[in-house]
């Protein structure tokens, strides 16, 4: 695949012309524009998967219909490549289809010859949302589509940006991020200095094949829980999500918490718990304890509300250890308190 190589500016701002901005929505999803003339979507940024895919008119399943899907015969940019791919991710959802070639716009930037997923199987869990598709922002050669090149990498190898950097910043829903250009933005290229303080901490990649860093301690309320392990960095995601056993850890330390039959782990939705820290590169990145708290209100249970910590036991899931236990973890959104993440390539 074709790179442009650069040398990173740490310290870039938002007013280079070589910078791009998306505002975000506070439905996790923004808009993206195929085609010519162009067709708009809205699309999950996904650190955690690297395809790039939307509903096509041959998607005829009842909530599919409901979307918006992709039309290759309106657009006079369209070349067919016909790649087969089939995404199943975490949470069981499977999309399928083939590949196509057309003009991508995210915001002002135009990307030729984009390749993306146009599905005829969409059962994902955003469509039941109302969300088109996703916008991988992952490597490309952990992509299910083999020698595929990402729209960050297009962006790169067409020069619209010069630096490799992918970052965050996430509004507050408890802040006003349900508001008009208040649910953060995703910056290509650089970052806006004008949404964070201090200096940012740098972490290694411990994975070629996705945005996973190594993490030396978490503790709740100050107290060390004596885990350590890889975690992966997942925008596609609202959730820390662990295994079984590190989740008991977890919500061991929370007031009130409880596990509830057929609803998973919920806590007080005015939890008095500690602030959870993560320790990384010798930096701790601070979780507000109400930021535990998933705005759900459990019926049976008053006052409770789900936790933001979620389980799973998948095999694919990468090492966390405890003592001398050997468990399972999976994905981790690790914020800063400004909530600005920030990725290198």
């Amino acid at each position: 695949m074709s790179k442009v190589k650069t040398t990173l500016d740490r310290n870039s701002t938002n007013s280079s012309p070589n910078i791009i901005s998306v505002p975000l929505q506070d439905l996790d999803a923004d808009t993206l524009y195929i085609g010519t003339p162009v067709q708009n979507f809205s699309m999950v940024f996904d650190t955690g998967s690297s395809d790039m895919w939307v509903p096509s008119q041959a998607c005829a399943t009842p909530t599919c219909l409901t979307l918006i899907r992709y039309n290759s015969t309106v657009s006079s940019t369209f070349h067919a490549e016909d790649k087969a791919f089939n995404i199943k991710y975490g949470d069981g959802s499977n999309i399928s289809g083939v590949t196509g070639l057309d003009r991508m716009l995210i915001s002002s930037a135009s990307i030729t010859n984009q390749s993306f997923g146009m599905a005829a199987v969409d059962d994902s869990t955003i469509a039941k949302k109302g969300v088109e598709g996703v916008v991988g922002l992952g490597f490309g050669r952990a992509a299910n589509v083999k020698s595929y090149t990402t729209s960050m990498e297009m962006l790169l190898a067409q020069k619209t940006i010069l630096q490799p950097i992918v970052s965050m910043w996430l509004g507050r829903q408890r802040m006003g991020g349900s508001n008009p250009g208040s649910g953060g933005a995703i910056i290509f290229g650089g970052v806006d200095t004008t949404k964070y303080i201090g200096n940012f901490t740098w972490a290694p990649i411990t994975d070629r094949n996705a945005w996973k860093i190594h993490f030396d301690a978490v503790s709740i309320a100050g107290k060390d829980l004596h885990l350590s392990g890889d975690a992966l960095i997942d925008s596609g995601t609202s959730l820390i999500v662990v295994p079984t056993k590190v989740a008991s850890i977890f919500h061991q330390q929370i007031p009130g918490a409880i596990e509830a039959p057929q609803v998973g782990w919920i806590l007080p939705c005015n939890t008095s718990a500690g602030d959870l820290n993560f320790t990384i590169a010798g930096q701790q990145f601070r979780v507000p304890a109400e930021e535990l708290v998933v705005l759900f209100r459990i019926p049976g249970y008053a006052e409770y509300c789900k936790s933001a910590i979620d389980v799973t036991d998948s095999a694919s899931d990468v090492p966390l250890r405890r003592k001398a236990d050997i468990a399972r973890f999976n994905k981790a959104n690790i914020p800063s308190g400004h909530n600005h993440a920030i990725e290198e390539q």
